[in-house]
């Protein structure tokens, strides 16, 4: 099942350990001119984070903002989507021993970027910077939208075919 959350920000505090956040669509509210973060991550211990896409619409600075102290580690960011960031995932201050794989950045300026933090993985990701038509991402969820620079315009994937935001068939 996939949920949608259209935020101003969201601030996970203090997780249990072992929590799972999983097949999420994040992404930053149509009003809202510019956010620092779509999710921020403190305190998580054993923090799995997967099959979530992430949303910025040119106006987010950090899609994934993991903050940590010292009860702060073992962030698991797979298989997620991160659309149009400053920055897709944002390790900062003893987010240790972080793993992010197997996710995808479409037109993101800094995919990963790690700050004070030691032991991070990095493997099997995906970056793509500009998206022509041409080489539109396959195996999408309905819903699933993105910046088409040969069409200079945002597009959405049906479950079917390619559409415009509205719904009405690309021209």
């Amino acid at each position: 099942m996939e949920i949608t959350v259209n935020i101003v920000d969201t601030l996970f505090d203090s997780i249990p350990k072992g929590t799972v956040v999983a097949n999420y669509v994040v992404e930053i509210a149509d009003n809202i001119e510019s956010l620092d973060y779509l999710m921020k991550i403190y305190k998580a211990f054993h923090l799995t984070i997967e099959s979530c896409t992430f949303y910025g619409k040119d106006k987010v600075n950090k899609g994934l903002y993991s903050y940590g102290d010292v009860q702060s580690y073992y962030h698991y960011i797979n298989n997620n989507r991160f659309v149009n960031l400053v920055n897709g995932v944002y390790l900062s201050y003893n987010s240790n021993a972080a793993t992010v794989s197997n996710n995808e950045f479409y037109l993101c300026t800094n995919c990963v970027l790690i700050d004070s933090s030691n032991g991070c993985r990095i493997e099997n990701n995906t970056f793509q910077n500009y998206v022509t038509t041409a080489n539109r991402p396959t195996g999408v969820n309905a819903g699933f939208q993105y910046f088409d620079t040969s069409l200079s315009k945002y597009i959405c994937w049906n479950g079917t075919t390619w559409t415009n935001l509205d719904g009405t068939a690309l021209n």
